[in-house]
């Protein structure tokens, strides 16, 4: 039992000097290409709200408020709590909705998915992962469990793949905008076997929006 404690505490000290501290700043260079300017954005399941943070500072008119579960003892950001359901703004009370990791987490993302359509005027900024083998699946599974375990955060392990997603996106009136697949992530050595083809940053707008940048 020790030895198992002690081997799972040096991979979360691994994971986070090798991946965390490069992970925000790259999602963020992603994401502020994601966002037309002057739109007001919610982070669903916004944790401690240095990623939305970042994105401000390298976007001032952007304006991004958090929404979370579970609330961090330090917030970056104004955040909000929530049952992980149901959120709590009228129907199309933000410009965008913006979730990044996060429907993964739920045991059916199709529910949080179409609220975040509801409440977001022009539509959504999604990152999450791919499954599209069992060798996804487990490596995806690796990632989470060594990254998350520490936090509280539910762990249904709830990938889709290609052929899901745009299912789920269909199912509640979305369209496809703009995709990119190749985030780099992480550092070489581990790019190899954590990067690959399992994530991505998608813009989506809702039918009667058509996003200009």
């Amino acid at each position: 039992m020790i030895g198992t404690k002690l081997w799972t505490s040096a991979l979360g000290q691994i994971h986070s000097s090798t991946v965390m501290a490069r992970r925000i700043p790259r999602l963020a260079s992603h994401l502020v290409e994601f966002f037309p300017e002057n739109v007001c954005v919610l982070d669903v399941g916004s944790g401690n709200g240095q990623l939305a943070s970042l994105i401000m500072e390298k976007r001032p008119d952007i304006r991004i408020e958090g929404l979370d579960v579970l609330l961090w003892p330090e917030q970056a950001i104004e955040t909000s709590q929530f049952d992980g359901h149901s959120i709590p703004f009228s129907d199309g009370e933000w410009d965008f909705c913006m979730a990044c990791d996060v429907l993964h987490h739920c045991e059916d993302p199709v529910e949080l998915l179409s609220e975040m359509t509801r409440v977001a005027k022009l539509g959504i900024v999604l990152k999450d992962h791919l499954s599209n083998s069992p060798i996804d699946h487990f490596t995806l599974c690796l990632m989470d469990w060594v990254g998350n375990r520490g936090h509280g955060v539910e762990l249904p392990f709830n990938y889709y793949s290609s052929v899901e997603w745009n299912e789920a996106i269909e199912s509640v009136g979305l369209h496809l905008d703009m995709t990119v697949n190749r985030l780099k992530l992480y550092p070489h050595p581990f790019s190899w076997f954590f990067d690959r083809d399992l994530h991505f940053v998608s813009r989506y707008r809702k039918s009667e929006y058509q996003t200009k940048d």
